[in-house]
């Protein structure tokens, strides 16, 4: 279990999650009061987030929340609702994608993120975004993650910021659909290459 489905358990209803209480979930053994200054330089150099003036990003990391993760600590589990994206502020995440009927450790390795770089997008486009892969520290990681919660606040506090996370939460989509899509046409081909030694 996760990091995330922890939080939705301590709900009533999952949909609906008490702000308060996740920062203070997501705080609890590591303040961010000696990173608030750091986290906006931080955001400056994601590349998602370039288009944002220095204001938004300062808006933008309001609405964050920081924590930091052990190695091997899950953030979320695969088939667990999603309900956070976060940006990698140090260490590394491993992102492991297996059949859900196979215990997570003979999960095939699928990626290892660094650094500037996002994870966890889909959480706050669908409403109950079922995550499709787990999500582990590959070593002490520190993290900043928004909430759906957080998303819809923002929406009616800050309009513009918020349509440009979702526009940069848009790249990131079309990124991984793009090289997705890259693969599967590699493997097609490498398959059609295969099948055409065997038939010799």
């Amino acid at each position: 279990m996760g990091y995330e489905n922890d939080v939705q358990e301590k709900k009533e209803n999952p949909e609906k999650i008490d702000i308060s209480l996740l920062k203070f979930f997501w705080q609890a053994n590591n303040r961010l009061s000696g990173n608030e200054g750091t986290i906006p330089r931080f955001l400056r150099s994601v590349d998602v987030l370039k288009n944002f003036t220095d204001d938004q990003l300062r808006i933008l990391s309001k609405y964050l929340h920081y924590r930091t993760f052990t190695e091997g600590e899950t953030i979320f589990a695969q088939g667990e609702i999603g309900i956070g994206f976060y940006f990698i502020f140090s260490g590394s995440v491993r992102i492991l994608f297996g059949d859900e009927s196979v215990p997570q450790k003979n999960a095939e390795f699928k990626i290892c993120l660094e650094r500037y770089n996002c994870f966890g997008e889909l959480a706050l486009l669908q409403k109950g975004s079922l995550r499709s892969a787990t999500a582990q520290a590959d070593e002490p990681c520190e993290l900043v993650g928004i909430f759906k919660p957080d998303l819809d606040e923002m929406i009616n506090q800050h309009p513009v910021v918020a349509a440009r996370l979702l526009q940069s939460v848009a790249v990131v989509v079309t990124n991984r659909l793009f090289n997705t899509t890259r693969e599967v046409k590699n493997l097609k081909h490498r398959l059609s290459q295969f099948e055409k030694k065997e038939s010799v």
